[in-house]
């Protein structure tokens, strides 16, 4: 049997598993989160010096901020409602000081709130509500999750 490595973005920890399988997720025994598979055996690991081990878990990191950033960049926020079929995650909401035009804050209000939809496990916003008021602007909605397809 041979055993891989896997990391914990979160943590920023490694850990040894059992042989990896397709579609098996593992996940961190510390923090919860999912873990991802590295493609190193355990003994090729060990043979790495600490300062080779620090330049793969900085990739690992770079990589894992690009694929979060992108994520975030795909949440559809929307003033309406989905034609899916949904798990309400929570409200959310941000606030941002008014440019002349107000088109800086409507941007920076809306990448915070899927920021912060991203960061509660939401797929998407919606209801997205608006409102100025001295001078600020304040945006609120509903974060979701899709219903995933129960596997049978």
């Amino acid at each position: 049997m041979s055993n891989y490595i896997y990391y914990c973005s979160n943590c920023k920890k490694v850990f040894g598993a059992g042989e990896e399988k397709a579609g098996t997720e593992k996940i961190c025994s510390e923090c919860g989160m999912k873990l991802k598979s590295t493609g190193f055996l355990l003994d090729d690991w060990n043979e790495m010096d600490a300062e080779e081990r620090e330049d793969w878990k900085t990739r690992w990191e770079e990589e894992n901020e690009q694929a979060r950033q992108e994520r975030i960049r795909k949440i559809p926020v929307t003033t309406a409602d989905l034609k899916i079929e949904y798990i309400i995650v929570g409200p959310i909401y941000t606030c941002a000081g008014m440019a002349a035009d107000g088109s800086d804050s409507f941007a920076e209000c809306v990448q915070n709130l899927k920021q912060q939809a991203y960061d509660k496990g939401a797929d998407a916003v919606v209801g997205m509500k608006m409102e100025m008021t001295d001078g600020k602007m304040v945006m609120y909605g509903t974060a979701i999750r899709r219903k995933r397809a129960k596997k049978q």
